[in-house]
């Protein structure tokens, strides 16, 4: 007896996804059933063949686990992006230099940062883009006219 009429695998796994998606869990976004049950195909069948003697919670248990083991790989992914991302938004320890020497001064130049870092003004330059990309800091003003401010 397999647990499924059809004895398709694929079959019940697509049905859960489906069963899935429609209460709301996107599941599809994040992951496969199938991976968590292709590592160890002996193991699948041994555990599908508990189901043929009757014992569908051995079978259910195996299940779950693998969806449990799919969602906890997506969040572990999930967390590992977003960590990235954190590092990538922290200012380098020059910008940190000019968050900290700026952070009381209503509004500072290009020229502030080549005199204060000893810099050219294209590193100044690079440095005030790096810190606009990562929200620290916004740019006013056109050409000549251009200044900086924390936010």
């Amino acid at each position: 007896m397999h647990p499924f009429a059809d004895g398709n695998g694929r079959a019940c796994r697509l049905l859960t996804a489906l069963f899935l998606i429609q209460n709301g869990y996107l599941i599809n976004k994040y992951f496969v059933l199938d991976d968590y049950y292709d590592t160890d195909r002996a193991l699948y069948s041994n555990k599908l063949s508990t189901a043929d003697s009757g014992n569908l919670s051995t079978w259910l248990e195996y299940f779950t686990d693998g969806i449990r083991y799919s969602l906890q790989r997506a969040i572990s992914k999930a967390e590992n992006s977003l960590s990235q991302i954190a590092v990538s938004m922290s200012p380098t320890p020059r910008e940190a230099q000019i968050l900290e020497k700026f952070v009381n001064i209503r509004e500072f130049r290009v020229n502030d940062i080549t005199k204060f870092l000893r810099v050219s003004r294209q590193q100044a330059n690079n440095l005030l883009r790096g810190l606009i990309e990562k929200g620290r800091i916004e740019k006013h003003g056109t050409t000549k006219g251009v200044f900086y401010r924390i936010l």
